[in-house]
Formats: C-alpha cells, sequence, structure tokens
C-alpha cells in the first residue's frame, strides 16, 4: 500500500503541442495504486462494516503477543 506517504514519480508523454496525453509509472507505484483504489472500493461498498482505529488494532496484537 502507498499508505507510505512516497509519492510515485511520474513521466509523462507529450503532444506536439506540448500536453500531457499519458502516464507512464513504475510497475510497483502502479500495483501499489491499484491496490489503494481496490482498498477504497472495499470501504465504500461495505460502509456499515465495523472498523477499528490502526491504534486499536496494534494494541490488541500486543496484548496477544
Amino acid at each position: 500500500m502507498m499508505s507510505t506517504a512516497v509519492m510515485p514519480k511520474p513521466k509523462f508523454i507529450i503532444d506536439e503541442k506540448g500536453r500531457k496525453k499519458e502516464v507512464i509509472l513504475d510497475v510497483r507505484d502502479y500495483r501499489e495504486l491499484l491496490e489503494d483504489l481496490e482498498d477504497l472500493r472495499d470501504a465504500v461498498l461495505r460502509p456499515s462494516a465495523p472498523s477499528r482505529s490502526f491504534r486499536e488494532y496494534h494494541n490488541e496484537r500486543m496484548r496477544r503477543s
């Protein structure tokens, strides 16, 4: 997931007028973007699904260790 706050560095293909027409991404960045989009889609499709904060999850995992 791209939650590391590092944004991908895209390259652009431009037309003869200098307008951006296409984007080139590193495969790893592309896969991370797809994963993030899938996570977003899942969250939107299941808004009533139970959730918890990372801190709650982390504390529970630490208690189990």
